[in-house]
């Protein structure tokens, strides 16, 4: 292999591959070192990728107990083949992780170094691989290491597990007790609840989805609680956690009593942290805090030569958002430099919950704290002829709207498909589109995106008249 490289990407997630196939197709020389030997990152292989396929197993395993709605009678004996749920999943994460990899390796320019890497210096890569010390030159590194779950400092907390953990449980759990109601425990408790697992949720805040619309979390939370399997405690402080011979105790404060619950398996997501431990950033001078890696509007980090990308950086943590963080890396590498970061829009963000939850822009707390003369407005999907043929009819779309201007600020979906929904909702508020604009763009009928254009009319007549 040769000593040097145009770039150099440590982390082989959905940050570090796109710009390593962009600055590949443009000539360029790329060393990718991804340290657990698969290309994918926490995405594909412990969180959102794995997560939705157990989500799919379950939605599909519970829609059999409702195809009377529809005229099917399917009777009263089906189970579900977790052995084979688990195959399916290995099947689907190799799959994706070997398609990457021969992707990139149709480039002669690019090498691929299965091992752990760190920073030696502003151009210079150090790294372990089987058993021998190497050092790479490069003119510019990516740094893509994604985040790693926090794990809170609670008494017996060793007794708990993560995320990446559940997602290779090998059975279906009688019990568990999920600590933090964020995106990670909503779909958690979606997912096995519907496969009879009882559910036990505790969130120290007062609301569940702290990060979603108010009104959109609120819905949800109701839901829950109608849920026979679920259980939500909010405004829960967890105190300890100890075991017995076949089960764990969660004791924990709420409402001014300190109150206990017992399950086979407590879950931990309480947030995740950027995963900046053992590359170097201080020996190479790369400055960073407990939020993570400091970038500028170029996603250059104190280093010139040395840029960062997704949740190492610590802001927006999604997949699609390293990805887009990523190739603006790739393409200052190749411009000097000359393409900004642009957040001008919180970009969206999706929780697969039942119903399923997607947002892009300001929320309406958000419209308030900075004092905008904005009017809200939802379209419920109770009335939408394509919801109520798949007897999915349950949630809205809001818009949040400036009532001077008429552009769609925000826009807050929880229902039926939500997580393609948002796909024209994302694009509505980038461009700032007004309601003039939505209301005048014909949706097909009967489909979901069709609320879309009624809610813009609707609000269109109530704010002109």
């Amino acid at each position: 292999m040769s000593k040097h490289v145009d770039t150099a990407i440590i982390g082989g997630g959905p940050g570090g591959v796109p710009a390593a196939l962009f600055l590949l197709s443009k000539g360029k020389s790329v060393c990718l070192f991804e340290k657990s030997g698969h290309l994918g990152g926490t995405c594909l292989f412990e969180g959102c990728i794995p997560s939705k396929i157990f989500i799919e197993s379950a939605k599909r395993f519970t829609s059999l107990g409702k195809m009377a709605h529809f005229g099917i009678e399917v009777g009263s004996k089906f189970s579900i083949n977790w052995d084979k749920v688990l195959e399916r999943k290995e099947d689907i994460l190799m799959r994706r992780s070997g398609g990457a990899l021969a992707n990139l390796q149709k480039f002669p320019e690019f090498t691929f170094i299965p091992c752990e890497a760190k920073l030696a210096g502003s151009n210079m890569i150090e790294y372990l691989y089987d058993g021998e010390k190497g050092t790479l030159e490069a003119k510019n590194i990516i740094l893509a290491t994604g985040s790693v779950s926090f794990i809170p400092p609670i008494e017996g907390i060793n007794l708990a597990i993560t995320s990446e953990e559940l997602l290779s449980i090998d059975h279906i759990l009688e019990s568990m007790v999920i600590i933090g109601a964020g995106p990670i425990g909503i779909e958690a408790a979606t997912m096995f609840s519907q496969l009879g697992t009882k559910c036990i949720i505790i969130e120290m805040l007062e609301r569940v989805l702290s990060n979603v619309d108010a009104e959109v979390a609120g819905f949800l939370e109701e839901k829950l609680k109608d849920d026979e399997r679920i259980n939500v405690f909010t405004a829960g402080k967890v105190v300890s956690i100890s075991e017995d011979s076949t089960q764990k105790e969660v004791k924990f404060e709420h409402k001014g009593e300190v109150k206990s619950v017992k399950a086979e398996v407590v879950l931990v997501c309480v947030g995740r942290r950027p995963n900046v431990k053992g590359l170097g950033l201080e020996e190479a001078g790369v400055e960073f805090d407990s939020k993570g890696i400091k970038v500028n509007e170029f996603l250059q980090t104190s280093q010139e030569g040395i840029y960062a990308c997704g949740d190492v950086i610590g802001r927006y943590m999604y997949a699609h958002t390293s990805t887009y963080e990523g190739l603006v890396c790739a393409k200052n590498i190749l411009t000097g430099n000359r393409v900004k970061l642009n957040y001008s829009y919180p970009p969206a963000g999706l929780v697969f919950s039942e119903p399923e939850i997607a947002a892009c822009g300001l929320t309406e707390d958000e419209v308030k704290k900075q004092n905008l003369d904005c009017v809200c407005e939802k379209y419920p999907y109770k009335i939408d002829a394509r919801a109520q043929v798949a007897e999915s009819a349950e949630g809205f779309i809001k818009f949040v709207v400036d009532k001077k201007t008429h552009k769609i600020l925000g826009a807050h979906i929880i229902g039926p498909d939500a997580s393609n929904t948002i796909s024209e909702a994302a694009l509505i508020v980038k461009l700032a589109v007004t309601l003039e604009q939505l209301a005048d763009t014909i949706h097909p009928h009967p489909s979901l995106s069709e609320g879309m254009g009624i809610l813009a009319k609707q609000m269109l007549a109530k704010i002109t008249r």
